[in-house]
């Protein structure tokens, strides 16, 4: 047995160091992200930042077939095994894996077999470059997803952020070797892909070197993951296609400059967005364990803090983002054409803010095991968005595609809000329900008690 008994002091210690790593990290990948665009965006043009962007919008897509689910039912496995039983999380860790092997040369495959359809919509001999470099990277990035979640499950906060940090760590660095190579437009995708192979490297063994020497095979843990799998894989491409469906309809209702403009706003949304993804990664394993404990009120106050501390770090730094916007622009990009990111922007990080302490928790009703209703919950985000994005861009454009994402950043809140209570007996109650209460911080205390 793992489990240990540990001071709060050191729970609440533990916390803060680990929400501070995996800030840090993500900040890596704001930066990453940044950098890679301004790249394409600067040097090769709108409409080139537009292309490389819709392919990678597939990409993610697609990349959820090759995962299948299986990271997410490795972080379910592994966050409710890890400090019980070493052994069950072990296996779990060893059947997700070799899983993700047949699913992500599934994946691959299919890959190869859109290209001719998405080409109908999108392509030129570019994009269908573009296309075949990011293959390979697209078969480890399932791997790595799997990877990334087990050491999550397990709490290995620092380590997690140090292995993600890693990612675009290696994608800020061939952005550099691209530029001295003055490679093509075409070829920028391989930089995506070369990320890939080198996190898998260290990755791997990491994760290895946190399991007994041996793990026999345990096809009832194989099969549990495949049932997960099956139930969860369809709301996780939602979950990625929701993320992209604004640059794709962009895309394809207005061309490719469009896309490649609108992505500058999205790309800021995303950095800040990153706030929320850290808090989200530190309350996950924390979610599973109260829920697995039978303690949903922890998961409440849990909730309480969050909106509090989010909401009004999000609106600051919307604020100053928004001021600082077009003097970014001028200075970045020196190009006019970026400047029409604006309008959206503002849309897109009003919603952000508004529903970003309850976005923490949308993945409650996976950790509750209840994959079946995170599918309908993420597959009715991507029903409100996509009617949006058709009604609204035609209207407004640019302006428009934010409107959508905005509005379904707040049905997601909303949505959540809904189902939490009825799918897995936990109220996402709105901060001013506990006025009464001491709210500081997002540490919650084991056994309901608080500091």
């Amino acid at each position: 047995m793992r489990a240990t008994e540990t001071s709060p002091q050191r729970n609440a210690s533990t916390f803060r160091s680990g929400l501070i790593w995996n800030l840090a990290s993500l900040g890596f990948l704001a930066l990453a992200g940044f950098a890679l665009n301004i790249v394409i965006g600067r040097v090769y043009g709108a409409a080139q930042l537009g292309n490389f962007n819709i392919c990678y919008a597939f990409f993610i897509v697609v990349s959820q077939v090759g995962s299948f689910g299986l990271h997410l039912s490795a972080l379910q496995a592994v966050a409710e095994h890890w400090d019980s039983d070493i052994r069950l999380a072990s296996s779990a860790i060893r059947e997700a894996f070799l899983a993700c092997l047949v699913t992500t040369s599934i994946g691959t495959a299919l890959w190869f077999a859109l290209l001719p359809v998405v080409s109908l919509f999108y392509g030129d001999s570019d994009f269908a470059t573009s296309w075949v470099l990011l293959a390979p990277g697209l078969f480890l990035f399932s791997l790595n997803k799997v990877l990334l979640n087990v050491v999550n499950g397990a709490n290995h906060m620092r380590a997690f952020a140090l292995l993600q940090g890693l990612r675009y760590a290696l994608i800020l660095t061939f952005v550099v070797v691209a530029l001295a190579q003055s490679w093509p437009g075409a070829r920028l995708t391989l930089i995506l892909t070369l990320a890939e192979l080198l996190l898998f490297v260290p990755l791997a063994g990491y994760v290895r070197s946190m399991l007994p020497a041996k793990t026999a095979p345990d096809p009832a843990m194989r099969r549990r993951h495949f049932s997960f799998g099956r139930r969860s894989c369809w709301s996780g491409a939602v979950i990625e296609l929701n993320t992209r469906v604004d640059v794709l309809v962009l895309g394809a209702m207005i061309g490719a400059e469009a896309a490649g403009i609108y992505t500058i706003a999205g790309l800021m949304a995303e950095g800040l967005a990153m706030i929320i993804f850290a808090v989200r990664s530190m309350l996950n394993p924390l979610i599973g364990r109260a829920l697995m404990q039978g303690r949903p009120e922890e998961v409440t106050r849990m909730c309480r803090r969050a909106v509090l501390w989010l909401t009004p770090t999000l609106a600051a730094a919307s604020l100053i983002l928004l001021l600082a916007f077009p003097f970014f622009i001028e200075i970045v990009f020196g190009n006019d054409k970026f400047a029409a990111a604006l309008a959206p922007l503002a849309w897109l990080l009003g919603g952000l803010t508004l529903a970003s302490g309850w976005l923490a928790f949308n993945m409650l009703l996976l950790l509750a095991n209840r994959p079946g209703w995170h599918s309908v919950y993420m597959t009715a985000l991507l029903a409100v968005n996509v009617t949006l994005g058709v009604l609204l861009v035609p209207h407004f454009g640019l302006a428009g595609a934010g409107m959508a994402a905005g509005g379904t950043s707040l049905a997601g809140a909303l949505l959540i809000i809904a189902l939490a209570p009825r799918v897995a007996r936990v109220r996402l109650a709105p901060p001013w329900s506990a006025s009464s209460e001491r709210l500081v911080g997002l540490h919650v205390e084991p056994h309901g008690k608080e500091r």
